[in-house]
Parts: structure tokens; C-alpha cells; sequence
């Protein structure tokens, strides 16, 4: 196996990895998605939670890539990852338009669900048990409410900085494609850990972080509406996220290695049609010398005269062995 993976092949292995997920089963996008929200949901209560501990958000942004890493090893589906692999699949014309959107929409609901669920799960054992509720409380009351929402509704500048959205996918989409470079465990974590350590100590926006962290803060007393949470931190990250995966980095990757990939694929079907070709050609009778000859009251000849048996075939019903 090679050391050096050309980006070519990279660009392939997300090709697939996009046509394998717009043909995905609904349950299978739903359940998968729903584990992915739910972990993104643990890694940021604990990055908030050594930040708060310690007083320094490079700690919990430098271990944020923890979630990740899950996400990909496990197979769970982020609908930040699907926005990159899936037009990648639509530009080289080897997924189906409807199988996108469908596979955009059910792991984005996923990936929400799966981050309530969490919530919940968070809130319960911290009014019960007490779990850290002081710390995380601080952290998640700044972080998601003032930063996240407050701060972008009360600018005058508005959307713009709130759609700094593309900033984190343009990280997250190259997280994604160095774990498909990667061959090794080893690889893929050190691939993925320096843009997802970036993206969370520089704060940008992350669609799925932001469905766990805001209303998280909403939970714990906040006061951030619903109408701030949904027009000022989940719909400009999402759009965001959606310009940063497609127009930052697939369509740059297809424009550049796109005419490799498709050079890649020619010469494959050409020795996929050459082997397909002789095998046909060389290894079967055409339909008038499969029919067994008769005796002239029609009934089968037992045994077929020895002029069809020559060469390799030596004797009736030996197959024609071939060495590619």
C-alpha cells in the first residue's frame, strides 16, 4: 500500500462516501444521525467544562475533535460532513438529485434530535446529582447565549458575522477529507484534530454545536427566545455551513481534480470493457452451437460428436480455463 495518497483518490473516496450516503436507507440516515447530535452534544459540554474549570478555552478547543473523531470511526452521519460529499457525488453525476436532499434533511433532524436527547440527558443528572451544574452553567450562559445569539442580533452589521458558518466548514470539509487520506487510525486523528481544533477555539459557527449549546443555555435560565435561536444562530451557521462545504471546497476540488478523476474512470471502464469483451467473445458459443444435436426423430444426442471438443476442451463439459 502506498505511503502517499494522490488527492485524486481522496477526491474519489468522497465521491463514494457520497453515493453510498444518498442511497442510504431512512432508518439508517435517522439512527446514525441521531448518534452523531448526541455526541457532538458530550464533546461540547466537555469543552465547556474544561474551560470552565480552567479558565482557558485553547484546553477544550485543542480536545473538541474528540466528537469527531467518534463520528468517524463509528459511521455516524453529521449533516456538516454529507454537505461536503454529497455535491461532490452530484457533480460527478453518480447520485441521484432527490437522494440528497433527502439525506441533507433526515440527518440534519437527526443530528437535532440527537442533541435534545442529550440535553436532556445533561439537564436530568445536573438538577439531581448536581453534576458540575456551577461551572457549565457559567460557560454555557456566556458562550452560547452572548456569543452565539445576543451579540449578532444587537450588531448592525447583522447576518455577516453570524454567517461565519463557511469559516468552520471550510475546517471541517478538510477534516473530512483527511480522514479519507488517511489509511490508519493513527492518521485519521492527527488529520482531523488540527482543523477541528482550530474551528473551536477561533468560535466559529457549527450548525449541530450551536442545536446543543443554545438551547442548552435556554435550559439553564439564559433567556434567549426561540425566534433569536432559530434566526440568528441555526439559520445563518446552516447556510454557512452549506457555503463553506460546496462553494469553498467541493466545487474548488472538482474544478481542480475533477478532469483526473474522470480520466481515472475512463481508463477503468476501458479495462473493465476489455476483460468483459474477451471473456464474452472467447468463452461462449453463440445461441445456434448451444443447441445439443438431435437424431432425426428429434430426440438428444447423448453424447455430442468429438469434432465440437477440440483444442482445450478435450472432453465433454470441461470448462475453459482462462489466466488474466
Amino acid at each position: 500500500m502506498p505511503n502517499h495518497v494522490k488527492a485524486v483518490d481522496v477526491l474519489e473516496g468522497a465521491i463514494n462516501a457520497g453515493v453510498m450516503k444518498a442511497h442510504m436507507p431512512f432508518m439508517d440516515m435517522a439512527i446514525r444521525g441521531l448518534y452523531a447530535g448526541f455526541f457532538l452534544g458530550v464533546t461540547a459540554s466537555f469543552n465547556f467544562q474544561l474551560t470552565a474549570l480552567y479558565g482557558n478555552a485553547m484546553i477544550g478547543g485543542l480536545l473538541f475533535f474528540a466528537g469527531f473523531m467518534m463520528i468517524i470511526f463509528y459511521g455516524f452521519e453529521l449533516v456538516t460532513g454529507n454537505m461536503l460529499v454529497l455535491p461532490l457525488a452530484l457533480m460527478a453525476r453518480r447520485a441521484p438529485w432527490l437522494g440528497c436532499p433527502k439525506n441533507l434533511l433526515t440527518v440534519y433532524t437527526g443530528n437535532f434530535l440527537g442533541c435534545a436527547l442529550y440535553l436532556a440527558f445533561f439537564y436530568g443528572s445536573s438538577l439531581i446529582l448536581d453534576c458540575g451544574w456551577t461551572a457549565i452553567k457559567v460557560a454555557q450562559l456566556y458562550c452560547s447565549w452572548k456569543t452565539k445569539t445576543a451579540d449578532y442580533y444587537m450588531m448592525w452589521t447583522g447576518w455577516p458575522p453570524a454567517f461565519q458558518g463557511c469559516h468552520v466548514q471550510l475546517l471541517v470539509s478538510f477534516a473530512v477529507l483527511g480522514s479519507l487520506a488517511s489509511t490508519s487510525t493513527t492518521g485519521k486523528v492527527i488529520a482531523c484534530w488540527f482543523p477541528v481544533a482550530l474551528f473551536a477555539v477561533m468560535r466559529y459557527e457549527h450548525v449541530v454545536v450551536n442545536m446543543y449549546t443554545v438551547p442548552c443555555s435556554m435550559a439553564l435560565g439564559s433567556g434567549v427566545s426561540w425566534g433569536l435561536f432559530w434566526g440568528w444562530s441555526i439559520a445563518p451557521s446552516t447556510l454557512g455551513n452549506m457555503v463553506g462545504a460546496s462553494l469553498l471546497v467541493a466545487f474548488p476540488m472538482w474544478v481542480t481534480h475533477g478532469h483526473e478523476y474522470r480520466q481515472k474512470q475512463r481508463e477503468a471502464k476501458q479495462i473493465d470493457d476489455k476483460l468483459t469483451g474477451s471473456s464474452s467473445s472467447d468463452g461462449l458459443m453463440n445461441a445456434e452451437e448451444a443447441i445439443p444435436p438431435t437424431y432425426p426423430d428429434g430426440s438428444f444426442v447423448d453424447e455430442a460428436p468429438e469434432a465440437l471438443y477440440s483444442g482445450n476442451n478435450a472432453a465433454p463439459n470441461t470448462p475453459d480455463v482462462r489466466h488474466y
